[in-house]
């Protein structure tokens, strides 16, 4: 993952630019991650790793929040 900053990803807030810091999300990827979310609802950590299709490192772990937004609706 390349954090510029160190700065925490916020998941179910950034925009698709934003998630592009997450290693292996490109642009593309980035926007598709942003319409599923917009679609289905918040993320959880499991969700995007199975987007993602592989493991999250530790580092990783760190730096991505999966904080809820209310502005989505929840996922039953």
């Amino acid at each position: 993952m390349s954090c510029v900053g160190q700065q925490l990803i916020r998941v179910n807030f950034y925009p698709p630019q934003a998630l592009k810091a997450v290693s292996g999300v490109g642009p593309k990827f980035a926007l598709e991650i942003v319409q599923v979310r917009e679609s289905a609802g918040n993320f959880d950590p499991e969700t995007l790793h199975i987007l993602i299709r592989r493991p999250f490192t530790d580092r990783e772990k760190e730096f991505l929040d999966f904080l809820t937004s209310k502005g989505l609706f929840s996922r039953p």
